[in-house]
């Protein structure tokens, strides 16, 4: 079997569970974890609306329901983010008590994403976005 090398990206919106379709693009479902070596990508990075863009850009928000919570709190527990970056987010998240969809961006103009959001996102991590 051949391993595709190629990096992939994952943007959405900003919530609990978009960051679990994330991790399960990156690090595989937990369903699927007996085969997750063939259907993962590693690779991938999360570019998609965090907590702390929230904060930074002013992004338009909702308020985070139940759900939302309990989600967060379980990745908290999730093994597949325990980095520094995800702890943060995740427990920013939980204390702002908001959450925002990617077009908040809009907010800026139609060019932002492009000119703006995506260069600075990705430049400012190197291109690895949750180590």
């Amino acid at each position: 079997m051949r391993r595709c090398t190629c990096l992939s990206t994952y943007s959405r919106t900003g919530d609990p569970w978009s960051f679990r379709i994330y991790a399960s693009i990156a690090y595989g479902a937990i369903k699927t974890a007996h085969i997750s070596e063939y259907l993962a990508v590693p690779t991938a990075e999360f570019v998609g609306v965090t907590a702390s863009d929230i904060l930074n850009y002013d992004l338009p928000t909702d308020k985070l329901n139940e759900k939302d919570i309990a989600a967060l709190h379980a990745e908290l527990s999730d093994p597949r983010f325990q980095t520094e970056f995800w702890r943060q987010e995740i427990e920013t998240m939980l204390s702002i008590n908001r959450k925002a969809e990617q077009q908040a961006l809009a907010k800026y103009g139609l060019d932002y994403v492009t000119d703006t959001y995506l260069p600075e996102k990705l430049g400012s991590s190197g291109g690895d976005l949750h180590a």
